[in-house]
């Protein structure tokens, strides 16, 4: 299938393409060490030591391929990073999204549904679906609305018009893509509803049925119900791009194997909600498998967030003991592709009911900051180091917003953080930021202007207004990977990765760089087969 390709997107393609996967391939997935977790709390498991598995990994890429693709971050805002001197401190600079889908199958195709979502409470943008072909890459690129929101442009071909009649031999009919684009919606914004919104967040590919070759008017066969599962072929690549400053920053899609097993493919229909994470995954209700949404969300599961900062800059001045003296700033990306499914658009509590099996692993009973004053996002703990080795004490003083009485949070699905050396009591999220951790403190007028930081998603700490004895994320549910019975984790299911920029003072230069968050796991279980 042959394809005219946008400028921008032929780089992307001649890259290395990699996703997390997580059912395929044990060895490569993680490093694993024996251990013992201790957990002390009045959850499912004795306050006892039990025998348990501490996991460690990179949280954005790794080998592997899947059936189902996640992207942490899309954002197409114009952004002016006041950290980095010159125009690109002054002046807001056009961004855009370019992203590749691969799908590796050298004799089937795969019609496959593109969610965006948007940055705060995951509603949907866009949702629609694609087709590739075997051996085939599909590319878009993702670009402001001058009135604002984000409008979805691709050289390649989509499927505009459903199988009719949805019969075993009736065919996907593709067409070009719209030249015009298609525009991001906010019909599934609460009100008001801010189309700006969409202009950045996460975003989707899920395989939803294994088709026949395209043929020549463009239309691809549906094959026998028993041979339309997507098997584990796709793989993608994000670029984020301003061109006006040459500042780029590329990451791997998250790939998730075996998501859906059901022989008979998972389509649906692009006017409804599904597929989705929650009701399409293996082993939820009809489609077999020992997995479902709490095993997805188990093994999407990070207890610890790890990753190295570089911050000085105008905003925080500059390091004394670097004569180079080079401007940087760090974002740190967490995303939740999966917190959503437990809330209503406006009512606190989960949506499969108060009783959501062993608990839901998020800690607020309200979605996130605005919904509610005091129970929002989720509880963690910040630690913060410099490059000599000392931490930044106290460690809660080093975030905003989302304080509650000294309880810091993530308030948001798609949690950008910043990290400057400033003042936490003025420090404000700026750049592409939505939160802030100062590498400051007031209290021994500590400044850190590089070094490394942990994010803890389920730390020793309850809400204030908590009720649930067992700690954030310790779920009583019994999952199953590689024939290994788990009894509970602690943690959050989150993907994510750091960005860095500097500015070289000797060419006047702008650069960025982009890599995985490093994390740990902590899965306790009764016995290891």
């Amino acid at each position: 299938m042959r394809h005219i390709r946008i400028p921008f997107l032929v780089v992307v393609l001649s890259l290395t393409l990699t996703g997390m996967a997580f059912a395929i391939n044990l060895p490569e997935l993680t490093t694993w060490s024996g251990s013992l977790v201790n957990y002390t709390g009045t959850g499912v498991v004795a306050p006892a030591q039990v025998p348990g598995l501490t996991i460690t990994g990179v949280g954005g890429g790794g080998p592997g391929l899947g059936d189902t693709l996640l992207a942490p971050l899309y954002d197409v805002r114009n952004l002016t990073d006041p950290n980095l001197p010159g125009t690109a401190g002054t002046t807001a600079r056009t961004q855009y999204t370019m992203f590749s889908i691969v799908n590796t199958d050298p004799v089937y195709g795969v019609i496959a549904r593109l969610r965006f979502r948007e940055w705060k409470r995951s509603r949907e943008c866009l949702d629609i679906d694609i087709p590739l072909t075997s051996n085939d890459v599909w590319v878009g690129e993702v670009s402001r609305v001058s009135t604002g929101g984000a409008s979805l442009y691709s050289p390649d071909r989509w499927v505009n018009a459903l199988p009719s009649p949805d019969s075993i031999l009736s065919p996907f009919p593709t067409a070009l893509f719209p030249a015009s684009g298609i525009a991001f919606r906010p019909y599934a914004l609460e009100a008001p509803q801010d189309i700006t919104r969409c202009e950045y967040g996460y975003f989707e590919i899920i395989g939803e049925e294994r088709v026949g070759p395209m043929s020549v008017t463009y239309t691809m066969p549906r094959l026998a119900l028993t041979e339309r599962d997507v098997k584990n072929v796709l793989m993608g690549n994000v670029v984020l791009l301003r061109p006006d400053v040459k500042i780029s920053h590329q990451y791997n899609m998250t790939a998730i194997a075996n998501f859906a097993v059901n022989i008979a493919g998972i389509w649906d229909s692009p006017t409804t909600a599904y597929p989705n994470l929650l009701n399409q995954v293996q082993g939820e209700l009809f489609n077999p498998g020992a997995g479902g949404f709490n095993n997805l969300e188990a093994l999407l599961s990070k207890r610890n967030v790890y990753y190295q900062y570089a911050a000085q800059g105008l905003l925080g001045g500059y390091d004394a003991a670097d004569t180079s003296m080079t401007p940087m700033s760090t974002s740190v990306v967490v995303t939740f592709p999966t917190k959503h499914f437990h809330y209503s658009k406006s009512s606190p509590f989960p949506i499969l009911g108060l009783t959501y099996p062993y608990g839901p692993p998020f800690t607020g009973a309200y979605e996130t900051v605005g919904d509610s004053a005091t129970n929002y996002g989720e509880v963690i703990a910040s630690y913060i180091w410099d490059r000599s080795e000392h931490p930044l004490t106290p460690p809660t003083e080093a975030i905003s917003p989302s304080l509650q009485s000294g309880i810091p949070r993530l308030p948001y699905e798609v949690n950008v953080i910043g990290l400057y050396p400033t003042d936490p009591a003025t420090a404000s999220p700026v750049f592409r930021n939505n939160v802030t951790f100062a590498t400051a403190s007031t209290a021994s007028a500590q400044i850190f202007y590089s070094g490394w930081g942990k994010i803890d998603l389920s730390p020793p700490l309850y809400p204030i207004n908590e009720t649930r004895a067992a700690p954030q994320g310790e779920s009583g549910i019994v999952f199953n990977f590689y024939n290994n019975f788990f009894t509970a984790y602690r943690g959050l299911p989150a993907i994510g990765i750091v960005m860095t920029e500097f500015y070289n003072g000797s060419s006047s230069g702008y650069y960025g760089n982009t890599v995985p968050w490093q994390y740990s796991v902590d899965w306790s279980n009764a016995a290891v087969n």
